[in-house]
């Protein structure tokens, strides 16, 4: 078969797709921005079959439905990811507008004469705005998520940068391509999605192996306390983390911590990262692994229910975490013991 021929976009709408199967099965995620993930992950497989159809086997009747289809995308992307970071907010409300808005666009491309020769510049627009609107969430990070359980916030923030790595080969893969139609009649689309589609994938497996960096949270805007002051309510933050009720609740989120210490949530994420240098979500599950490395060194507990006891539901996250703040696997931190 010719390499060119190859339908190279299975590969990567299906890996689209993928992810967003994975969100839809993350811990703690709530019905709604499940059925959001679902939602978007049937497009993503749909989406893949017709671009396969078309470039991969010349299948020409499906072009019209092939390139509305993804203006579906960001709405489906930002409004999901919109509600995990944040519970309370109204999905209804954001799919009336975000999606009137695209039914409104796709029935000007199918019913005007020259409309689908927009349907370009309509996809750039969409995944330029709603890339922006995930890289705003994204620069949050779980210190601006409080409504966000710490067990999920780091899985959430994987997924949302894999997202926008997403958004930004589709966008650059898509210009490349209109241009190639505008100067070229298309001549060199196969060898674009071919080409385009194995950076992609290649850019998406480096992206899942590398080792995530810590957060940074961003630099305060409300006038600095005293190191007295963070001292105070860390020793307050501190004693709540010591109660098994509390560490051991994998719902637990940094508006909790707030309401029981009686401050902010941001007045507790400015004074973990003035004192410690990260984020709540790090310091807490800190906590929790220190809790963990007692009971792996002192307990013959096995280590599936020593997660379970700290506050992780699934033994990826535990793991992660734990070679985080420890440099090795739980099984070697019972093996130091």
């Amino acid at each position: 078969m010719d390499l060119f021929r190859l339908p190279l976009p299975f590969v990567s709408v299906a890996l689209m797709a993928l992810l967003a199967a994975r969100l839809a099965r993350a811990e703690g995620l709530e019905r709604v921005a499940q059925r959001l993930f679902i939602a978007l992950a049937a497009l993503c497989m749909v989406r893949a079959v017709l671009v396969g159809l078309r470039f991969g086997y010349g299948l020409e009747e499906v072009i019209p439905i092939q390139r509305l289809l993804p203006l579906t995308l960001g709405p489906l992307a930002y409004l999901g990811f919109r509600r995990v970071t944040d519970p309370g907010f109204a999905v209804g409300p954001g799919l009336v507008r975000h999606g009137g808005l695209v039914l409104l666009l796709q029935a000007f491309c199918l019913s005007m004469p020259q409309g689908i020769r927009w349907v370009d510049l309509m996809m750039l627009a969409s995944l330029g705005g709603y890339g922006a609107a995930l890289g705003r969430l994204y620069r949050r990070g779980p210190d601006g998520w409080p409504g966000l359980g710490f067990s999920a916030a780091e899985p959430i923030r994987l997924a949302l940068r894999l997202m926008l790595l997403l958004f930004l080969g589709e966008g650059t893969l898509d210009s490349v391509i209109a241009l190639d139609f505008l100067w070229a009649e298309g001549r060199h689309v196969p060898a674009l999605i071919s080409v385009g589609n194995l950076l992609l994938i290649a850019a998406l497996g480096w992206m899942l192996l590398r080792r995530p960096a810590p957060i940074t949270p961003p630099a305060p805007t409300t006038p600095p306390e005293t190191a007295a002051d963070s001292a105070q309510l860390l020793a307050e933050l501190d004693r709540l983390l010591a109660d098994p009720a509390l560490y051991g609740d994998p719902d637990l989120t940094l508006a909790r911590l707030a309401k029981r210490l009686h401050v902010p949530a941001r007045r507790v994420s400015e004074a973990v990262n003035r004192q410690h240098g990260m984020n709540v979500s790090h310091y807490v599950n800190r906590a929790r692994l220190i809790v963990a490395a007692d009971l792996l060194r002192s307990s013959d507990l096995a280590i599936a229910e020593v997660m379970t006891q700290c506050g992780f539901r699934s033994k990826s996250n535990f793991n992660r975490e734990c070679h985080r703040v420890f440099g090795c696997a739980p099984s070697d931190v019972r093996a130091e013991g």
